[in-house]
């Protein structure tokens, strides 16, 4: 079977995994079906994604020395900011792609990834994905020579490309190895952004396979489903974006295929800080309309300017939504303790402790307006205090 190359001119292998547990249907190996562009195959992106449902037991599961009986590299954060991009008409959405222009340290790549495959399915995420070399203008016959760049090139026709949001995530990675293969874990705070304002923030785990056999991604998919700190999560970040978009009243084009979107949780911080979650519903989990709130820190990479690219001036984005009595008070889910552990670095252990104090001092903010109660003022204050 043919494999396809990915953008440095490398084999890509064929990508087989059975549905994780409890989190999608299975895949008869010899029903895999690839995209192909000329005859030549392309390659195939499988994945675990899913919605953080508890950032603290989430950290001890991922803390442990394995995961899944896989053996746990160091972790290392890494700032990453994509655009997407599409026409005014939407050329490439209409023909089942995304098209997202992603900026890693002094690396830019182009990829075109295409709508699910059999096999898909809650935490289960399989789609073609054409990768190639690029650069920061938005026009793609500046661009290296690749196969992502031809396709694009077929698919817009010459029309103009324009950015439809800006994803700036904060992505803490480490390799998951094992005897059959490996696979790469990210845990991903995502700031959306759009015109120039902030419509919200995502939090989301990754589990990618990057080499030999896919199915290490079943036992860590069980070991996650036992844990209780994930929900499968069976839209893409591009998705999620979506339903911000149409939300603010932004959206442009026909919509891609994937179904609307219904969560877009969590905290995100360029820095690697968690920032505020919206989280109106019971016992921190997103409320019925899954809106995500729309304030942060700044990123640095200064505010998005209404291209979706980065501005000098700080965060961009206005005040949170507001509801029928204002705007939603911004809650963190923690837990009862910060979740520091023994092996934690000073920066890891200090980001731990100062989002439970700053939990600590959202939770009497609400109360602070709404009675006068001098314990609710102490208790204020003292979390301010641990703060410093």
């Amino acid at each position: 079977m043919a494999t396809g190359r990915d953008h440095r001119g490398r084999p890509a292998r064929p990508r087989h995994v059975r549905g994780p547990h409890g989190s999608g249907p299975s895949l008869d190996r010899s029903s895999l079906r690839l995209g192909r562009l000329g005859g030549v195959a392309d390659p195939l992106e499988v994945e675990l994604k899913y919605a953080v449902q508890d950032r603290s037991a989430l950290e001890q599961v991922l803390g442990a020395e394995r995961l899944g009986g896989l053996v746990v590299g160091p972790w290392r954060t890494v700032v990453v900011v994509d655009r997407h991009l599409d026409t005014p008409d939407g050329a490439i959405r209409r023909q089942g792609f995304a098209a997202r222009l992603r900026r890693t340290g002094d690396e830019t790549i182009i990829s075109l990834k295409g709508a699910a495959v059999d096999g898909s399915g809650g935490a289960l995420h399989r789609r073609t994905e054409v990768e190639g070399p690029a650069s920061e203008a938005l026009d793609p016959t500046s661009w290296p020579a690749s196969a992502a760049r031809d396709r694009l090139l077929a698919m817009i026709g010459g029309a103009p490309l324009h950015v439809r949001f800006t994803l700036r995530q904060s992505r803490r990675e480490r390799e998951l190895k094992g005897i059959e293969g490996w696979a790469l874990l990210s845990l991903d705070d995502v700031a959306v952004e759009a015109e120039g304002r902030r419509l919200g923030r995502l939090e989301v785990l990754e589990i990618e396979s990057k080499g030999g056999s896919e199915a290490i991604l079943e036992p860590v998919a069980r070991e996650l489903a036992a844990s209780g700190a994930v929900a499968p999560e069976p839209r893409t970040k591009a998705a999620l974006a979506d339903d911000l978009l149409q939300r603010a009243g932004l959206a442009d084009g026909p919509a891609n295929d994937e179904p609307a979107p219904t969560r877009a949780e969590g905290p995100a911080d360029p820095e690697g800080t968690p920032g505020s979650e919206d989280t109106a519903g019971p016992e921190g989990t997103p409320g019925p309309d899954g809106a995500a709130d729309p304030e942060g820190p700044p990123d640095p990479e200064g505010a998005a300017s209404p291209d979706g690219t980065a501005g000098p001036d700080g965060p961009a984005g206005p005040d949170g939504p507001a509801g029928p009595d204002g705007p939603r008070p911004i809650r963190l889910n923690v837990g009862r303790s910060p979740g520091i552990r023994a092996d934690d670095t000073l920066a890891e252990a200090g980001r731990k402790a100062l989002r439970f104090q700053l939990a600590k001092l959202l939770d009497q903010e609400a109360a602070l307006g709404a009675r006068d109660d001098p314990e609710v003022v102490h208790q204020a204050r003292v979390a301010t205090r641990r703060l410093r």
